[in-house]
């Protein structure tokens, strides 16, 4: 997917200062995820932009409690968070190992036990939300 004119305007937000040849791999009701090569420790993330308001503010933070507390072999690994002000709005940023190889259709697709591992694992530490909208589309 090639990045949209809101996508452009972070550019210079930390996500895009840190990290080479931001990808926009999804969105969803709460905001884009992009796939990138972080310049220094060269490690592939995944990278959450979020646009924040008062409204959603309270429940980012909850979700990245949740996120820290979280350790199990089918769930990407959190590593940070961080909070824009120079960029066009307020995003919040989480950049999580993305693997190497991608994500294959052949593989993903007998892999549901394991999936639901993973989200038993969310579901004993509280995740923030369960909204349907929070889901992330090609489009």
């Amino acid at each position: 997917m090639s990045m949209d004119s809101s996508s452009e305007n972070n550019r210079h937000s930390r996500s895009f200062r840190d990290f080479e040849d931001p990808q926009l791999i999804g969105r969803g009701g709460f905001g884009q995820v992009f796939a990138a090569t972080h310049k220094y420790d060269r490690r592939r993330c995944a990278i959450k932009c979020v646009k924040l308001t008062s409204e959603n503010k309270d429940d980012a933070l909850k979700e990245v409690r949740v996120l820290v507390t979280l350790s199990h072999e089918n769930v990407i690994r959190y590593i940070t968070t961080w909070v824009d002000s120079d960029c066009s709005h307020s995003a919040a940023g989480e950049a999580a190992e993305f693997p190497s190889s991608g994500f294959h259709e052949d593989s993903t697709q007998n892999s549901l036990s394991e999936k639901f591992s993973a989200m038993t694992t969310s579901d004993k530490n509280n995740p923030v939300s369960k909204d349907d909208d929070n889901r992330f589309d090609d489009t």
